[in-house]
């Protein structure tokens, strides 16, 4: 990584750090340029203004979210299995990058409208990968149709943990994600499934 690759990566870590702890707007220039440890200079030659800086923490954990869910989305395994994966790996995602979550969760809707148009969309993205598997799962007949109001809460479960989930607690990022994965499968389960799981 090069210096100037080092000196950005400083500004967000810094940036990200305040936001989640002090608010977009309880956070000023100055203090962050200090625990950022550079001068005014070297932040405007990598942003334009804080809120890019908002900008790139908000994108960075959805666009990472929206990789990982198109590769699981593609995979072929049955709906069932690609939901657990989804959820889990959402789930230790949160875990692992808490800050950037909690800043994207609580301060994108700051930004300015085409900013946030592009952070919105980012966002849209992740969520169509789960809208796919769920149709998936409806049309190999494993899965109730789940509506669009129905996934943004099952999507606000996981989404809410990252102002309660301790990473190091006594259970897991993996076992949550499992853990609420039955409750949503338990809810959207065809019938037929529902019955055969019976036997």
């Amino acid at each position: 990584m090069g210096r100037g690759a080092r000196t950005r990566e400083r500004i967000v870590t810094a940036a990200t750090e305040l936001f989640a702890e002090r608010g977009y707007h309880g956070t000023g220039i100055a203090e962050l340029l200090q625990v950022a440890r550079v001068s005014r200079g070297s932040f405007y030659h990598h942003f334009d203004d804080k809120e890019a800086v908002l900008v790139e923490i908000s994108l960075v954990p959805v666009e990472n979210m929206c990789t990982i869910s198109s590769q699981i989305a593609a995979d072929g395994r049955p709906a069932t299995e690609r939901i657990r994966s989804l959820a889990v790996a959402l789930m230790e995602d949160i875990a692992a990058h808490q800050s950037q979550w909690r800043v994207f969760f609580r301060e994108f809707e700051l930004l300015t409208a085409d900013r946030r148009a592009t952070v919105l969309a980012a966002r849209d993205r992740f969520e169509s990968y789960w809208a796919q598997v769920l149709d998936a799962g409806y049309r190999s007949g494993e899965f109730r149709e789940v509506s669009k109001l129905r996934l943004k809460g099952i999507l606000g479960m996981f989404n809410f943990s990252v102002h309660w989930m301790d990473p190091g607690g006594s259970v897991s990022p993996q076992e949550i994600g499992e853990d609420f994965v039955e409750l949503i499968l338990a809810g959207i389960r065809a019938e037929e499934a529902h019955q055969e799981r019976t036997f």
